[in-house]
C-alpha cells in the first residue's frame, strides 16, 4: 500500500506540533531557541530523543508524558552528543593502534614490507581480489594528496605507506581476508581471540560511525557488537570474579558492550594496569553530569541510568571490570 510522504512543516509549527503533544516550554528557554535548535540541528535528529517521554498508553499519537519540557529534549541530545564525542575519541585511539600493529606485528611475521599484495598472505583468492581493488582505488585518490604516492606504478609501495591510507572499514575488510595466522597475530597482542576478532572490529566500525555521523548512541542497541554474555567477556558473570555480576545485571549490545571493550583495551596498552589509563573515569564524569541523582530509583536520572543498559550501580560495574581475567 502505498503510503503519503509526510508534509514539510516550518520551524515554527515543528514548535507548535511539539506543544500540542503536550511538550512543556520551560521558562529557561523560548520558541525562538527551540526553533534555533531546530534549525541547526533538525527534528528527525531530534525525534530518537523525543520518543524516550512519550507516553507509551497512547501510542502511536506520539504524546508526551506529563511534565516533560524541552530542557529534559535537549539534556538528552547534549549528554549524548558528549558521550559521542568520548566514545569516537576512544574509537580513533583503537583505529590508530590496530594500524600500527597491523604494520609491526604481521611485518615481523613476514618479514615482508609489501606483505599486503601477496595473494599467499590472504584466506581466499576472492578475498585478496577484494582487499586489492580497495587499495587500488584508495591510492588512486590519494596520490594528489601525499608526495610519496607520486609515479606509484614504479616505487616500491611498503606496507606503512599503505595502512594509513585505509578507513577503519577498509582496515577490518582486509582483516577479514587476511590468513588466521597473520589475523591472530595482531588480535593476541590485543588479547582478543581470534574467533571474536572480526565481531567486535564489526561493531566497532558501526560505533565509530555512528559516532562520525552524529547518530544516536544513547539507548541504542549495537547489535553488531558482541555482547558481554557470551565468549571472552563471560569473567564478569564468572564464580572465579569475587565481585561477578548476574546476568540481569546489563542489559546485551547497550553502553555497557562498548565500555567493558574499551577498559580491557586500555588495561592491555597500559601492560595491565587499568588504572593508568583515564577512560573509566572519564565515562564515570560524564554519567555524573548525566544523571547525577542516578541513585534515587524514583528520579528521572535513575531512569536515564537504566536507559544505557544498567541495572547495577556504575562502580558494581567498574569493579566487576577490575577483577575480571580476561
Amino acid at each position: 500500500m502505498f503510503v503519503q510522504p509526510k508534509p514539510y512543516i516550518s520551524y515554527a509549527e515543528m514548535v507548535k506540533q511539539l506543544v500540542d503533544r503536550g511538550l512543556t516550554i520551560p521558562a529557561t528557554s523560548t520558541e525562538d531557541v527551540i526553533m534555533t535548535n531546530l534549525q541547526y540541528i533538525g527534528y528527525y535528529p531530534l525525534s530518537g530523543y523525543f520518543w524516550y517521554f512519550y507516553d507509551p498508553d497512547v501510542l502511536p499519537d506520539h504524546t508526551f508524558i506529563s511534565d516533560v519540557t524541552w530542557d529534559d529534549v535537549f539534556h538528552l541530545y547534549t549528554s549524548d552528543q558528549n558521550l559521542r564525542d568520548i566514545i569516537l575519541s576512544n574509537c580513533l585511539m583503537f583505529e590508530r593502534t590496530l594500524k600500527a600493529l597491523l604494520v609491526n606485528e604481521i611485518g615481523a611475521l613476514t618479514h615482508d614490507p609489501e606483505w599486503i599484495f601477496k595473494h599467499y598472505h590472504y584466506s581466499s583468492e576472492k578475498g585478496w581480489n577484494d582487499v586489492q581493488k580497495v587499495i587500488w582505488r584508495t591510492i588512486r585518490q590519494q596520490e594528489k594528496q601525499h608526495a610519496y604516492l607520486e609515479g606509484y606504478q614504479q616505487k616500491p609501495l611498503e606496507v606503512w605507506k599503505i595502512i594509513p591510507l585505509l578507513s577503519f572499514g577498509q582496515i577490518v575488510t582486509l582483516i577479514r581476508h587476511l590468513n588466521s595466522d597473520l589475523s591472530a597475530s595482531v588480535s593476541n597482542v590485543l588479547n582478543i581471540p581470534n574467533t571474536e576478532f572480526i565481531g567486535i572490529l564489526n561493531g566497532l566500525v558501526d560505533i565509530r560511525n555512528t559516532c562520525a555521523h552524529s547518530g544516536r548512541l544513547w539507548n541504542a542497541s549495537h547489535d553488531r557488537f558482541p555482547s558481554l554474555k557470551v565468549g571472552s567477556f563471560r569473567p564478569l558473570f564468572h564464580d572465579s570474579n569475587p565481585h561477578a555480576l548476574t546476568r540481569t545485571s546489563l542489559d546485551s549490545h547497550r553502553l555497557s558492550s562498548i565500555i567493558a571493550f574499551f577498559y580491557r583495551f586500555y588495561t592491555v596498552l597500559n601492560n595491565n594496569d587499568y588504572k593508568a589509563s583515564p577512560f573509566l573515569a572519564e565515562i564515570d564524569v560524564w554519567m555524573s553530569s548525566f544523571c547525577s541523582n542516578r541513585d534515587d530509583p524514583h528520579s528521572k536520572d535513575a531512569r536515564y541510568y537504566r536507559s544505557l543498559g544498567f541495572n547495577v550501580p556504575f562502580h558494581t560495574f567498574s569493579r566487576a571490570l577490575e577483577h575480571a581475567t580476561f
